[in-house]
């Protein structure tokens, strides 16, 4: 008889997306996944198939969270542009621990660009998401007032998240807070330009 396993999938998914976020997909080995997991291999392989399997759902585990937290930043905050503000803002803001690690999700898009569907897939569930809460925002903005009734809610969206994918590589690689404020700033007032 089997023995029953002894820790949460859930918990040991967690670990391996801290994992996975630090160091990337490629240079990741199993023992690094077990070892942050605290669980043996065959538990592993029984749990998760193999690495890239884990991979896979600990990018979705993630992106299903963080696209939550983002979306739900969006809706709870008024007034519309200042919403678009603190999406923006999330950019940059990191805590200690994570100062550096970026965006799992844009790292996962740069070390994979477009040579794997499935990580292409869920990235692009995921971004389609967020583009269209920003979109009601957008034209919600408009509604109010606060944007130019010609602007195109579709394209500035599209600036809004290419910005924000800006702002977390710049963040990554160590610019200056006060330049990707700047950043934050000017966009804004592009789209609130008459």
């Amino acid at each position: 008889m089997a023995r029953p396993k002894e820790f949460e999938r859930d918990d040991a998914l967690r670990a391996g997306v801290e994992v996975f976020w630090r160091k990337g997909f490629a240079p990741t080995t199993t023992e690094d996944l077990t070892r942050a997991m605290g669980i043996g291999r065959q538990s592993f392989y029984d749990t998760f198939g193999d690495k890239r399997q884990c991979f896979l759902d600990a990018l979705r585990a993630y992106s299903r969270h963080e696209i939550g937290e983002q979306v739900a930043l969006l809706c709870r905050t008024s007034p519309p542009l200042a919403a678009l503000r603190l999406l923006l803002q999330s950019a940059i803001t990191c805590t200690p621990e994570r100062k550096g690690a970026g965006c799992l999700a844009m790292n996962a898009a740069v070390e994979f660009g477009a040579t794997d569907e499935e990580v292409g897939a869920i990235l692009q569930a995921d971004a389609a998401i967020l583009q269209d809460a920003v979109i009601r925002r957008l034209a919600d903005a408009k509604t109010d007032g606060s944007l130019p009734d010609t602007l195109d809610v579709e394209q500035a969206a599209r600036m809004v998240l290419c910005t924000r994918m800006g702002l977390v590589l710049g963040a990554k690689t160590g610019q200056p807070a006060a330049q990707l404020q700047q950043t934050i700033d000017f966009t804004l007032e592009q789209l609130t330009r008459r």
